[in-house]
């Protein structure tokens, strides 16, 4: 992983240490839900997909994975990952074939595409973060070297967002046909001002729900996806790791989407359009 960018995520997860305990964001004067450190990583601050010219790359449940990524991993999370050719198709037998290693065996470990992430590599004691651990994963596979950059985050509880004092893990849009939406801006789909967290923590007391979030979903690159019939009612573009990016509707109907953290938690959320 570059060193500047590896800094650059580890001091804005530092930060969330700064606003934890006293930066309370209430969305209602009688609000019974709130976020504690509501982003910590700003809207310019994102997990890119990047292209790559290797032929093999990383293939999960959550996609593929292109050669150099950067990717966020949840303390105590596993991803199983097997290798698939440039374009994600699973290649048999070669997961097993290929050597894996890692960079950083304290807090990563990997056997046979199984990549594990120690609870204790990003860790809070009350008062700051006491470890945020990264690593590069490499497999070699008929003489070429693929990798992927980790980096540890709190492990996700739950997505979604705060809106007439209730937490909201999914939201129905009305649109036109003919209209193009860009899945990936996911704050811009909710609206209304809504903002779609990862929440690692969540702490009620009395009438009290505080959810502890360390980004916006849409910062860390979630896995975006949609049932085949969507296909038959308009046109869906797909970014380089098979994951949507553009959804333009065609016929009137219900059209899902749903944003799988890539993390390791397996956390979702879901957008459904309606076209009338």
């Amino acid at each position: 992983m570059d060193e500047f960018i590896r800094k650059k995520w580890i001091a804005l997860l530092l930060s969330i240490s700064m606003v934890m305990t006293s930066n309370v964001v209430a969305y209602a004067a009688e609000s019974t839900e709130e976020i504690v450190a509501e982003a910590v990583l700003p809207s310019d601050e994102k997990l890119e997909v990047q292209s790559s010219s290797a032929n093999y790359s990383f293939v999960s449940k959550q996609g593929h994975y292109l050669d150099g990524m950067d990717v966020l991993i949840g303390a105590g999370n596993k991803i199983k990952f097997e290798l698939g050719d440039e374009n994600g198709n699973k290649m048999k037998g070669a997961r097993k074939q290929a050597e894996w290693s890692v960079t950083n065996p304290t807090y990563f470990s990997i056997k046979n595409g199984v990549l594990k992430c120690s609870k204790k590599a990003a860790e809070y004691n009350s008062v700051s973060w006491n470890s945020v651990a990264s690593t590069t994963l490499y497999a070699k596979y008929n003489g070429e070297s693929i990798s992927l950059n980790f980096i540890a985050v709190p492990r996700a509880k739950t997505v979604g967002y705060i809106q007439s004092d209730k937490f909201r893990n999914q939201k129905t849009i009305v649109g036109k046909a003919g209209s193009t939406f860009d899945l990936r801006q996911v704050n811009n789909m909710v609206g209304d001002g809504a903002k779609v967290f990862v929440s690692y923590k969540v702490a009620k007391k009395g009438l009290i729900k505080k959810y502890y979030s360390y980004a916006y979903l849409e910062n860390t690159n979630p896995y975006i996806s949609t049932p085949a019939k969507t296909i038959k009612g308009g046109t869906v573009s797909y970014d380089s790791t098979g994951s949507v990016c553009y959804f333009t509707p065609t016929e009137e109907g219900k059209y899902k989407f749903t944003y799988t953290m890539r993390d390791g938690s397996n956390k979702k959320f879901s957008i459904t359009i309606k076209i009338k």
